[in-house]
């Protein structure tokens, strides 16, 4: 691989990774934030 293509790759390989960590990564490590949490729910009892 030669000097000038190293920059080449670099280019394209960075924002394809940047995309995948947002859409594959975050809501993972949202859901496991979010499983710490307690909510109470929002909306009235459906049976009596």
């Amino acid at each position: 691989m030669h000097k000038k293509n190293t920059g080449m790759i670099v280019a394209f390989i960075t924002p394809a990774l940047l995309i995948f960590l947002m859409i594959f990564i975050y809501p993972i490590i949202r859901t496991i934030i979010m499983s710490f949490y307690y909510v109470e729910s929002v909306t009235a009892p459906t049976s009596d």
